[in-house]
């Protein structure tokens, strides 16, 4: 008996996520017993930065609604894998990168495909990017999609 492979799909909603649900949909179709996890992670909570009388915002209602839409995301992201009836789904809260590492690590994932934004040179110096994060401290191979 094979043992399944683990695949983690991040998935953030983006053009560049549509690509990266095709390659994880033709490596499920290449093998016999896959399993999916479409995860996807909301940044952090929205809070007031400054106050004012003037300006009402519902901080709680527009989280709501921000986790609403990246729920639905991944439920569209689910139905787009069609290799495989073994497709589950994350919303994680906090840093991508280091959610997505988490992950993996307390999965036991066997690949972890993630999309390439294209930051220029310049800006991931200073910024950096959640897919040389997840290069770098993933505990299995990362795919990198361009």
């Amino acid at each position: 008996m094979s043992q399944k492979t683990k695949l983690l799909v991040a998935y953030d909603g983006s053009l560049m996520g549509e690509k990266v649900l095709e390659k994880a949909e033709q490596i499920a179709a290449l093998k016999q017993d896959v399993a999916i996890t479409i995860l996807t992670v909301n940044k952090s909570e929205l809070t007031p930065k400054f106050y004012t009388e003037s300006i009402y915002i519902d901080y709680e209602a527009l989280n709501k609604e921000v986790k609403k839409e990246l729920l639905q995301a991944l439920e569209y992201a689910k139905q787009e894998i069609k290799s495989t009836s073994q497709v589950a789904t994350e919303l994680l809260e906090g840093d991508p990168g280091m959610a997505i590492v988490g992950f993996a690590k307390e999965q036991a994932t066997d690949l972890i495909i993630i999309g390439n934004r294209g930051l220029n040179r310049i800006k991931e110096v200073f910024l950096g990017s959640v897919s040389h994060y997840v290069a770098q401290y993933a505990p299995c191979p990362v795919l990198i999609v361009k």
